[in-house]
């Protein structure tokens, strides 16, 4: 029995040495943002947008309604809500497709990959 808990105590502390910081908040910044996308989908998608506190709440940052419009890869991305943690400068933004995107202080935007097994975004 005190080889199971060893086992257990040793793999639970190789999983939280593991997941990186950043990479973990990234991805909970973009599941919030899933969140508000999925209840606007389930809402109907109503233009124009309501404001995303009616569908879920953080209090780690600001969601606001974001309808600006990217061209990555030569594929249009329109925005419908946007992110930003009071503690760091990025804001996420995401499309009305779902796609979840990165925006950059000089007005550009990238895609944000999310890990499907990990709670880590890039």
């Amino acid at each position: 029995m005190a080889a199971l808990v060893a086992i257990g105590l040793f793999t639970g502390l190789l999983t939280v040495l593991s997941i990186d910081g950043a990479l973990y908040e990234r991805w909970n910044d973009a599941t919030h943002l899933r969140n508000l996308y999925k209840g606007w989908v389930l809402d109907g998608s109503p233009y124009p947008v309501p404001e995303p506190q009616k569908y879920g709440y953080s209090s780690a940052g600001t969601s606001f309604v974001y309808t600006a419009s990217y061209v990555i890869g030569g594929q249009t991305f329109r925005c419908l809500f946007a992110y930003r943690e009071y503690t760091h400068p990025t804001v996420f933004a995401i499309t009305t497709n779902g796609v979840v995107l990165v925006l950059r202080e000089h007005g550009s935007a990238r895609l944000m990959w999310i890990h499907k097994a990990r709670g880590a975004a890039w």
